[in-house]
């Protein structure tokens, strides 16, 4: 019977420990992740975003923490996804 509560203590211990580690605190791995901090960049003829509709990223509209190498990958505010956004090759 010793043996038995012996083990269920270590146990709990190594339990203990572990639960304690658990809560140490984390940095996000994920930033920006609803992409709420967006800015402009240098305005091109005919292909301008802006913060409140979107455009494509790394083009014509940067997302902060984001760095998009190749692609056609855009952001839009949920309201402008109808009417479009510009991109590189237009709409």
């Amino acid at each position: 019977m010793k043996s038995k509560i012996s083990v269920f203590i270590s146990t709990a211990i190594c339990g203990g420990v572990a639960l304690g580690l658990a809560t140490t605190t984390q940095a996000d791995l994920i930033q920006n992740g609803q992409f709420t901090s967006l800015s402009l960049v240098s305005p091109q003829p005919g292909n301008a975003a802006t913060l409140d509709a979107g455009g494509q990223l790394g083009y014509n509209i940067n997302a902060d923490n984001w760095n998009i190498t190749s692609g056609y990958t855009f952001v839009f505010n949920p309201d402008s996804i109808s009417s479009g956004v510009n991109g590189q090759y237009g709409f």
